[in-house]
């Protein structure tokens, strides 16, 4: 099971690499600026797109997808967190939103 951050503790990160695991349609309402869209179901054939760093974040709507997407980076043998409460957690603390 993956480690957790907060939405504060990605807030307060350097140049996070960001993976949003939800679907095209939920990113484009809004998500975390620099956040890279890849569907949780399309992750493993797409972590080739995801630029190197240590951790990467993964985040979708709640934290549930954005667990199992960290664990999925894991076993592919990168380093990964998973942002506890998502995107809703992210818009309860106030944070901005890009949309698309």
């Amino acid at each position: 099971m993956s480690d957790t951050v907060t939405v504060t503790e990605l807030n307060n990160a350097t140049d996070p690499v960001l993976v949003d695991v939800r679907e095209p349609n939920e990113h484009a309402t809004g998500h975390v600026k620099g956040a890279i869209n890849i569907p949780l179901d399309t992750l493993p054939a797409r972590v080739d797109e995801v630029p190197d760093a240590e951790p990467i974040f993964v985040i979708c709507q709640a934290g549930n997808r954005s667990s199992r997407g960290a664990d999925i980076v894991i076993d592919l043998g990168y380093q990964a967190v998973s942002v506890d409460g998502g995107t809703q957690a992210w818009i309860e603390q106030g944070l901005p939103l890009e949309t698309e």
